[in-house]
C-alpha cells in the first residue's frame, strides 16, 4: 500500500500520556492529568488513522477522537477532531521531517486566529503542542501532551 497516509505510520500504537492544560488558554490555571492514554490505529482499508484519547484530571473525564486522512483535492493531510468538551475542528496540514502540523482558523475568547496541533516524534516518544496564534502573531499555549509508546 503506497498511500501518503503511510508517511504517518509512526502515529500508530498504544500511548501512555502526560497532559498539561496551560493557564490562560482554555483554563484559568494549569491543570495536569492524573492518567491519560491514546489508542491510535489504522482506519478501514489502511487509508486513514483513527485516534481515541482519554484522560482524567481536575476537569473530569475527557475523551477526544480524530480521523486523519490524505485529501488529494487539498494535496494535504486532513484531521477531523472532536471531543467531549464540544470542540470540532476540520484541520489540514503536512509533514516537515519529524514534525506533523495541523491547523485551522478558529476563535479563542472571541479572538480570530489559528489553532495548531504540532506533533514532534523522537524514537518511541511523541510530543503534542496545541496552541493558538492570534491575528497579531501572539502565541497562546493551550495544552501539551507527552506520549510514550507502550511496550508490546
Amino acid at each position: 500500500m503506497d498511500q501518503p497516509i503511510q508517511q504517518l505510520a509512526r502515529f500508530i500504537g498504544e500511548w501512555e500520556c502526560e497532559e498539561t492544560y496551560h493557564a490562560g488558554g482554555w483554563t484559568p490555571n494549569e491543570i495536569k492529568s492524573v492518567s491519560a492514554s491514546d489508542h491510535i490505529q489504522w482506519g478501514p482499508g489502511g487509508g486513514s488513522i483513527l485516534t481515541s484519547y482519554h484522560s482524567d484530571s481536575a476537569l473530569g473525564q475527557y475523551e477526544a477522537h480524530s480521523i486523519i486522512a490524505w485529501d488529494p483535492k487539498l494535496n494535504a493531510f486532513r484531521c477531523i477532531f472532536l471531543d467531549s468538551f464540544g470542540s470540532f475542528q476540520d484541520q489540514s496540514g503536512g509533514i516537515d521531517g519529524d514534525v506533523v502540523t495541523f491547523s485551522s482558523d478558529e476563535l479563542l475568547n472571541d479572538r480570530p486566529g489559528t489553532l495548531r496541533r504540532i506533533y514532534t516524534f523522537r524514537g518511541n516518544t511523541q510530543h503534542l503542542a496545541v496552541d493558538f496564534v492570534d491575528a497579531t502573531g501572539q502565541v497562546t499555549p493551550l495544552v501539551t501532551i507527552d506520549k510514550q509508546l507502550k511496550e508490546g
